[in-house]
């Protein structure tokens, strides 16, 4: 399972709550902490997932944003 797959999994996994960078680092392993940063970007701006900014912190949820 690829990185990209890992994230998308463990957000649905954790749905409906959403989780920061840091928790998906923590819980996927994978690193460096900017390549999660960058994936969720990507899923995020191809409509795969959800994120807001609260704060200095982007929080994400699983599903389309549709």
């Amino acid at each position: 399972m690829g990185h990209r797959e890992q994230v998308l999994g463990y957000l649905s996994k954790v749905a409906p709550r959403a989780a920061s960078n840091a928790d998906i680092v923590s819980h996927t392993h994978i690193r460096p902490h900017q390549q999660v940063f960058q994936i969720t970007k990507r899923l995020m701006d191809e409509g795969l997932i959800k994120g807001r900014r609260v704060g200095k912190e982007w929080l994400f949820t699983a599903g389309a944003d549709h």
